[in-house]
C-alpha cells in the first residue's frame, strides 16, 4: 500500500494551502476515495502540504485496499511491532473498513489479531483473510463494538464455533454476518452453539457444508433478522427449507437460495410464498419450482391484498442446459403477467431469469416477454409518480448468466 509516513510535509505549499478550506478538501477526498484507483492518488495528495495531508490521510485509511504486494508497508504504518518502540500515529483509528480477503499466506494469525486490536475502536466492517484468521483473533473481535458487517466467507480452515459465537454475541451493532464456508453444520453438538446470535442481526449468509437436516436445528434466530441467504450447499433438502421457513418465514423480507444441490424428494419450492407473508425479494433455483403452481399460489393469496414481492429471480443450479429441454415452461411470461394483472403479484416490478433455464425461442426476443417487460416498467413509473420518488428501479424482465 502506498502509505504516507507519520510526518506531514511542509514548505511554501503549506502557506498557500491552494486557497481551499479544510471542509472542501475533506469533501473532495471523500468522494475521490469511492473510486477503485483512488489509493495512489490520495497518497500523492497527502504529500502536497500539511493541510492536504490531514484531509487526505483520513480518506486514505478509511477503507484501505490491501493486497499481498502492499501488506507489509500497510502493517508497518498502522501497527508496527512493539519491539520497534514506534510511537502510535493514530492511523489505525481511522480505519472503518478492513478488507483482507485478497490475502492468502501474508502475515500470521497473531498479526491479524494485533491489527484487530489496533482498529477495534473505529472498525465498522471486517472481511477476514483466507488463512490468518483463527481463534486468537476472537478476543480482539469481541471488542470491536462498532462492527456492523462481518464477512468470514473466505476462511479456508474450520473455526471453533462455540468460541466464535461467544465472541460475537455481544456485538450489538452487528447487522450483517457472512458465516465461514469452512464450518460444517451437520450435527446437534455443532448446532447447539448457534443459540446466541447478536441481538440486532439483520442479514445472515450461510454458505456450504450444511448437513441434510441441519436447517431443522438452526431455529433460535433473533427477531431482527429479515434477510437470509443459503448458498453453495452440496446437499440441501427441501423439507428442511420448509421447516426453517415455518419458524423464520414470517419475519423475512429477502430470501436467497443459490448454487446448491437441492434434494427435492416429494417437495418443490413452488409453495414457498404462504410461508413468507412480507417477502419483497426472492431468489431461488428455477429448476425446483413448478411454474403454474408457484404463480397460482400467489393468486390464491390475493384475498389478503397484493403479495409484497417486488423482485423475483429464477437462478440456475447448473452451468448449462440443453435448449431443447428447457426447465422453465413456454408459459412463464404469461404466468407472470396473469399473476401481476389479477393482483396476486400486483407489486412485482422486476423479474430476472437465468438464460440457461430458457429454450432457444424464449432466450431470444419474443412478444410475450416484451409485453411483460413493458407492463412491469409502466407499473414502476406509476409507483414513482404516486410516491413522488426520483429513485430508479431496475424494473422489467432481465435475462442473466451464461
Amino acid at each position: 500500500m502506498e502509505s504516507p509516513g507519520t510526518e506531514a510535509p511542509n514548505g511554501a505549499a503549506d502557506r498557500r494551502s491552494f486557497g481551499l478550506p479544510p471542509e472542501i478538501l475533506l469533501k473532495v477526498f471523500s468522494i475521490l476515495s469511492r473510486t477503485e484507483d483512488s489509493q495512489p492518488i490520495l497518497h500523492s495528495c497527502s504529500l502536497v502540504s500539511r493541510l492536504w495531508y490531514s484531509a487526505a490521510v483520513q480518506a486514505l485509511y478509511k477503507s484501505p485496499r490491501i493486497t499481498g504486494r502492499n501488506f507489509d508497508r500497510f502493517i508497518n504504518a498502522v501497527c508496527p511491532s512493539i519491539n520497534t518502540h514506534v510511537k502510535r500515529n493514530g492511523l489505525a483509528d481511522m480505519i472503518k473498513i478492513l478488507d483482507m480477503s485478497m490475502l492468502v499466506h501474508n502475515g500470521s494469525k497473531s498479526l491479524t489479531a494485533r491489527l484487530l486490536r489496533r482498529c477495534q475502536e473505529s472498525l465498522e466492517e471486517f472481511v477476514a483473510p483466507q488463512v490468518s484468521f483463527a481463534i486468537n483473533s476472537f478476543a480482539a473481535l469481541s471488542k470491536c463494538t462498532n462492527l456492523r458487517r462481518l464477512d468470514l466467507s473466505s476462511i479456508a480452515y474450520t473455526l471453533d464455533l462455540d468460541s466464535f459465537m461467544h465472541s460475537i454475541k455481544r456485538l450489538d451493532k452487528l447487522d450483517c454476518l457472512y458465516y465461514p464456508r469452512s464450518c460444517t453444520l451437520n450435527n446437534n453438538r455443532t448446532l447447539k452453539h448457534l443459540a446466541s446470535w447478536p441481538i440486532n442481526l439483520r442479514e445472515l449468509h450461510i454458505p456450504g457444508n450444511l448437513g441434510e437436516d441441519s436447517l431443522e436445528f438452526i431455529s433460535n434466530f433473533p427477531q431482527s433478522l429479515t434477510s437470509l441467504s443459503i448458498g453453495n450447499c452440496p446437499r440441501l433438502i427441501i423439507r428442511s427449507i420448509y421447516f426453517l421457513l415455518h419458524i423464520l418465514g414470517p419475519q423475512l423480507t429477502s430470501l436467497e437460495i443459490k448454487h446448491s444441490r437441492i434434494i427435492s424428494g416429494e417437495y418443490s419450492l413452488g409453495e414457498l410464498l404462504p410461508y413468507l407473508p412480507i417477502l419483497r425479494r426472492l431468489s431461488i433455483p428455477g429448476e425446483h419450482i413448478s411454474s403454474p403452481k408457484f404463480f397460482d399460489c400467489a393468486s390464491e393469496l390475493k384475498s389478503k391484498g397484493p403479495f409484497p414481492l417486488a423482485e423475483l429471480e429464477l437462478s440456475s443450479t447448473v452451468m448449462y442446459h440443453d435448449f431443447e429441454t428447457a426447465v422453465v415452461g413456454d408459459d412463464i411470461w404469461n404466468d407472470v403477467w396473469s399473476a401481476v394483472e389479477d393482483g396476486g403479484l400486483g407489486r412485482l416490478r422486476t423479474l430476472k431469469v437465468h438464460r440457461s433455464l430458457l429454450d432457444w425461442e424464449l432466450y431470444h426476443e419474443n412478444d410475450d416477454k416484451n409485453a411483460l417487460n413493458d407492463l412491469l416498467q409502466a407499473l414502476a413509473e406509476e409507483d414513482a409518480e404516486a410516491f413522488c420518488s426520483h429513485e430508479t428501479v431496475d424494473a422489467g424482465v432481465w435475462i442473466f448468466g451464461k
